[in-house]
């Protein structure tokens, strides 16, 4: 599998580009935070790509499942979960499998 620079961008401690292997765990997180954090229409180039703004709309699980069918169809059982965190604040945690496992 190929390395990717990693999401967000950062630089390690030998002063190169942070990678995460293509097809591990890590870099499927990273694929979901990206979906997560666009929000559509942000980028010209995919204006599909992304979700609902969040602030606005509140999370959707649904818009996160079906950007995850169009960019990631080798993930399974995504699942995202709202725990709130005071008045208004709310945290979003994704549990996926990958096609491998299922």
């Amino acid at each position: 599998m190929a390395d990717t620079i990693s999401f967000p961008f950062r630089i390690t401690k030998y002063g190169e580009a942070a990678k995460t292997v293509q097809g591990t765990d890590e870099y499927y997180s990273e694929q979901i935070a990206t979906i997560l954090l666009t929000v559509q229409g942000e980028r010209g180039l995919e204006p599909l790509l992304g979700i609902p703004d969040i602030a606005f709309d509140g999370f959707q699980n649904s818009a996160l499942q079906s950007q995850v069918a169009t960019y990631l169809p080798e993930l399974r059982n995504v699942e995202g979960r709202i725990t709130k965190i005071g008045i208004d604040k709310q945290s979003v945690t994704v549990s996926f499998e990958t096609g491998a496992e299922g």
